[in-house]
């Protein structure tokens, strides 16, 4: 037997032929296919239903859990499809921006119409309480 030779491990082996009793490591080995059905438009609740026709019971709670911690990892392992191409965008020197100032609708409101009651006076005081010469 050779020194780098891996050791048979037959107790190991066998455990390859068997579902795993843990729900999230059933999912993990069926993440692939669960993938495919959320990538083409397919809801996790449908994908729970498929599971559970097939004797997988999951929770949704968890089954939702185990999607996003999945899709999670996906992300930081990278990409397994290629990027879709991206639209041109214009060039930055040719884009006129103005800063973006995060009171702009509180000034602009001020400025139309201040806060708080104002009363604007329908009537002048001698329409309202008549001549002060005229005592009716």
């Amino acid at each position: 037997m050779q020194d780098d030779a891996v050791p048979a491990s037959p107790h190991l082996d066998s455990l390859v032929k068997h579902r795993p009793a843990c729900k999230r490591a059933l999912v993990r080995l069926l993440w692939p296919k669960i993938r495919a059905s959320l990538e083409i438009g397919h809801t996790v609740r449908e994908v729970l239903e498929k599971l559970r026709l097939d004797g997988i019971e999951v929770s949704y709670p968890s089954l939702c859990r185990y999607v996003a911690d999945f899709r999670r990892s996906d992300v930081a392992e990278g990409p397994h499809r290629p990027a879709l191409p991206q639209q041109e965008k214009p060039p930055e020197a040719s884009v006129q921006r103005r800063p973006r100032d995060p009171l702009e609708n509180v000034r602009r409101l001020t400025e139309e119409k201040p806060p708080g009651f104002r009363y604007p006076g329908t009537m002048s005081d001698k329409e309202l309480f008549g001549d002060e010469n005229n005592n009716d």
